[in-house]
C-alpha cells in the first residue's frame, strides 16, 4: 500500500506550518511535492494568484495530514466493471499518480494522455 506523501516530507511541511511560514510551505510543497520548477514559482509569487495560494495553505496542510493516513490499494477498485477514463498529462511526473496502477486492475480502463499537459495533485 502506498501513501500520498511520505513521512519525512510531511514532517518537514509540519515544521514549516507550525512556524506559520505559509510562503515557505507553498514553495516547498509545490516544488518538492508537485515538482513545479522554482523558476515558475518565482514568477508566480508576485502575481495576484499567490495570495490565494497562501490563503489555502493551512487547509492544504490539513488535507495532507488526512491523505497521509490513507493507504491506497489499486486492488480495491478491481470490482468496478464500468468504463473508466484515466487522464494523465504527458508532462506530468507519472510516478506521482496512480494512473498506471489503476489501469492494471480495472477491467475497462483507458489511459488518455493529454499532450503537453501537466496534471497537478
Amino acid at each position: 500500500m502506498a501513501h500520498f506523501i511520505d513521512a519525512a516530507a510531511l514532517a518537514q511541511l509540519e515544521e514549516i506550518a507550525r512556524a506559520g511560514d505559509w510562503d515557505g510551505f507553498a514553495m516547498r510543497f509545490f516544488h518538492e511535492g508537485l515538482h513545479v520548477p522554482l523558476a515558475y514559482l518565482e514568477q508566480l509569487r508576485p502575481t495576484e494568484f499567490w495570495p490565494s495560494i497562501l490563503a489555502d495553505a493551512e487547509a492544504a496542510m490539513r488535507d495532507l495530514r488526512a491523505l497521509s493516513r490513507y493507504d491506497f490499494s489499486a486492488a480495491r477498485f478491481r470490482v468496478l466493471r464500468i468504463p473508466v477514463l484515466l487522464p494523465i498529462g504527458t508532462e506530468s511526473p507519472r510516478h506521482l499518480y496512480v494512473t498506471d496502477a489503476l489501469a492494471a486492475v480495472l477491467p475497462h480502463a483507458t489511459i488518455q494522455e493529454l499532450k503537453g499537459q501537466r496534471m497537478r495533485r
